[in-house]
């Protein structure tokens, strides 16, 4: 499956949920280089934050399901990333089919893609998301800042 680009909500409201993400302590979030580690296709170990929708606040999680009540979601998850983490190559090891990233924030561009054979970078766009199969290998390069994004898990698009 080719990756799906779609704008699910403006700027102004992406960089809106932004702020508030950017307000919730790290206690939300699990650091998955030591919960949970996953190791990448190149053996490297990711370094990254995350908060499900079973930990997050509810006025987020409420947030993110009227953003998507048209849309089969099974899971939300938020990454944080400080400086220097990262997501090495991998596959998603999720028990759904497809994965979509929201992007919050604009220029970081450190999302890439296998297409055809070939890393594809993915420019990051404020209210856009892109939706990609869980066989799509992709990647999250060291951030030079903080970073958020929102996952979103589905079994059907």
């Amino acid at each position: 499956m080719e990756p799906i680009f779609e704008r699910v909500m403006s700027k102004e409201a992406a960089k809106e949920l932004l702020r508030s993400i950017e307000q919730l302590d790290d206690a939300y979030f699990v650091d998955r280089s030591k919960f949970a580690p996953n190791i990448s296709l190149d053996s490297t170990r990711n370094k990254y934050l995350s908060m499900s929708d079973a930990s997050m606040p509810s006025d987020t999680l409420f947030t993110l399901q009227e953003l998507f009540k048209e849309t089969p979601v099974e899971e939300f998850l938020v990454n944080r990333y400080y400086e220097g983490m990262s997501i090495g190559p991998h596959k998603d090891a999720n028990l759904v089919n497809y994965s979509s990233v929201l992007f919050l924030e604009d220029d970081v561009q450190v999302l890439s893609v296998v297409i055809d054979g070939k890393w594809v970078k993915v420019p990051d766009e404020s209210g856009t998301m892109i939706t990609f199969g869980i066989d799509t290998v992709h990647k999250v390069d060291p951030v030079n800042k903080v970073r958020h994004s929102i996952i979103i898990l589905r079994d059907r698009i």
